[in-house]
């Protein structure tokens, strides 16, 4: 579309709100994944175990990448709201999966042995869980029954 010379086109309104709310969100987002390592780093008295905790949520950010282009849903406030609380929940799974590894080794397993373990057993509670909330827990209009 051509304009005339003179007239210009500018976003305001809920544009203009939209962008200072994402930058808003994209700061606590920036500034909770700080926080959440810096406490980490507190409670288990090292740095190591918090980065393998906070390198799974890059994992997380390619998964929600796939998910828009698959279902075609765009970037909104309420989606960037999901993804600042499914940091929390990424974050939370990996602290359980490593606390179960650093128990398995303590009963004598070797670390490989230990992920391996600890992988399979968490994922079959996690699979668990989906089943549970997809088939039962969402609304009555969404129900599908099993």
């Amino acid at each position: 579309m051509s304009l005339p010379s003179g007239i210009t086109i500018k976003f305001g309104g809920y544009v203009k709100e939209q962008k200072k709310s994402f930058k808003a969100l994209t700061q606590l987002l920036i500034l909770g994944i700080i926080l959440t390592y810096m406490v980490m780093a507190s409670l288990y008295e090292g740095f190591l175990d918090p980065f393998i905790i906070m390198f799974s949520v890059p994992f997380a950010f390619t998964g929600v990448i796939w998910a828009f282009l698959l279902t075609g849903t765009v970037l909104n406030i309420i989606t960037f709201m999901g993804m600042v609380m499914l940091v929390g929940i990424v974050v939370n799974n990996a602290i359980v999966l490593l606390d179960y590894v650093h128990l398995l080794q303590k009963r004598g397993l070797s670390l490989f042995e230990a992920i391996t373990e600890a992988g399979r057993i968490k994922i079959k509670a996690r699979f668990n869980d989906y089943h549970y909330h997809h088939c039962w827990d969402d609304t009555p209009g969404l129900r599908t029954g099993v």
